[in-house]
């Protein structure tokens, strides 16, 4: 049997699929439908092969369910048709967990996959929190409006 450590993800850019992750002996096999996914995937799965304790604390590196909801969020991210969108930074939460930050201008949404796959976001502007709550997968209009907001500057 295969460890579950990730060495060589498949990615495949297509527009005429929906976005998915198949884990598989050979590695998961994810598509996307932007090509700036392709990065913050990449870096999601490598932080599975993080050492147990990597933050001095004994924290595990993120799971199966954390990194599968942070590539879905990423993914539908990709789908909302925003232009201007820049790729987010993907950070280890202590936990196993897994943070998604996207920066504009002053602005910045913060998404936190905790290790069981629930997700909270923080929106801040200039440095101050401004909301919080539990980031909306679906309807997909709600996570619409916050990226909105990052991306209008008003």
């Amino acid at each position: 049997m295969m460890p579950d450590a990730v060495t060589t993800p498949i990615l495949e850019y297509r527009n005429d699929r929906q976005p998915q992750v198949r884990r598989r002996q050979l590695g998961p096999i994810v598509f996307v439908q932007s090509s700036w996914e392709i990065e913050p995937i990449l870096a999601a799965l490598r932080l599975q092969s993080l050492p147990h304790g990597w933050d001095r604390a004994g924290s595990p590196p993120p799971g199966d369910a954390a990194l599968d909801r942070t590539i879905e969020i990423i993914s539908s991210v990709a789908k909302l048709g925003f232009d201007d969108i820049t790729a987010p930074h993907v950070f280890p939460v202590p936990g196993g967990g897994v943070q998604l930050e996207w920066l504009q201008g002053a602005r910045r949404l913060e998404v936190e996959v905790l290790p069981d796959g629930s997700t909270q976001f923080v929106t801040v502007r200039d440095g101050d929190p401004l909301g919080e709550g539990e980031y909306p997968l679906w309807p997909p209009t709600e996570a619409k409006s916050l990226f909105s907001w990052l991306v209008s500057g008003v």
